[in-house]
């Protein structure tokens, strides 16, 4: 385990260090979907739901919650779920109660525009990411 004289400024260039050293990923990122209800043109995640069908199947709840127990026994803290666009994928809310009760510190990157006030009761209902 870590050790430093205290949290502050140092504390995470300590921590990445230790990590770094110590062969631990501190970070995970989750693509769970190549399907968003945007069709940007920079960005190169922006199948529609026909295209990403044509392309292969998503991967299960149970696999997306294996990855984050094999990240969480290797010692990862911080998790990404992104996409696409994460609010897209079909068991996006029983996937997030369950990492989140497994301690991860979670950052979700969206689009936004399908976070409405039925999103944030979820996020106070299951934790706020």
């Amino acid at each position: 385990m870590i050790e430093c004289e205290r949290f502050g400024d140092g504390f995470m260039s300590q921590l990445n260090l230790w990590a770094y050293e110590n062969n631990v990923p501190l970070t995970l990122t989750m693509e769970l979907t190549p399907f968003c209800n945007f069709s940007c043109v920079m960005c190169y995640v922006r199948l529609n739901k026909d295209g990403a069908d044509s392309q292969g199947t998503l991967l299960s709840l149970e696999d997306w919650l294996s990855i984050a127990e094999q990240a969480k026994e290797m010692g990862t803290l911080n998790l990404t779920l992104t996409g696409g666009e994460p609010f897209m994928y079909p068991q996006f809310w029983e996937l997030y109660e369950k990492l989140n009760q497994m301690g991860f510190l979670i950052n979700i990157m969206s689009n936004g525009s399908l976070i409405d006030e039925s999103v944030m009761e979820k996020f106070r209902e299951y934790g706020m990411p």
